[in-house]
C-alpha cells in the first residue's frame, strides 16, 4: 500500500495555477531547448502548450521562456531567470511535500 498524490497551487479564486502538467512541460524545455519537443513528450499538442505558457506568463506576471526564431536548425526556447526560478522552487516545494506526506501516511497507515 502507497499513498499517491497531486498537488497544484490554485489562485485566490481557486483556479488552477501551476502544477505538475506545467512543470514537466517546462522540465521538458530545459532538457530539449524546445517547447514543441517537450509538447511531444507530454502528448500535448504544440498550440496548447504554447497557450498554456502565455496564460501562465499573464497570470503569474513573469516571462517563463524565451523563444529563438529558427534558421537552418529550427528554433528553440529557452527558460528565462524568472521560469527556471519557478521551476526550481517548485521542484524543491513538490519534493518536500511527497516525503512530508509519505511520513504522515506511514504514521497513519504502517503495516504492522
Amino acid at each position: 500500500m502507497r499513498l499517491r498524490s497531486k498537488l497544484w497551487i490554485v489562485t485566490d479564486e481557486g483556479e488552477k495555477l501551476f502544477g505538475d502538467g506545467p512543470y514537466r512541460l517546462l522540465l521538458g524545455v530545459q532538457k530539449t531547448g524546445s517547447l514543441k519537443k517537450a509538447a511531444d513528450e507530454q502528448k500535448m499538442a504544440y498550440s496548447k502548450a504554447y497557450m498554456l505558457i502565455k496564460a501562465l506568463e499573464q497570470r503569474l506576471g513573469i516571462k517563463l521562456l524565451n523563444f529563438y526564431k529558427g534558421g537552418k536548425g529550427g528554433g528553440r526556447a529557452e527558460l528565462t531567470g524568472d521560469g527556471l526560478k519557478l521551476l526550481e522552487k517548485y521542484g524543491e516545494f513538490r519534493k518536500r511535500a511527497q516525503d512530508y506526506l509519505d511520513e504522515l501516511f506511514a504514521a497513519y497507515f504502517k503495516e504492522e
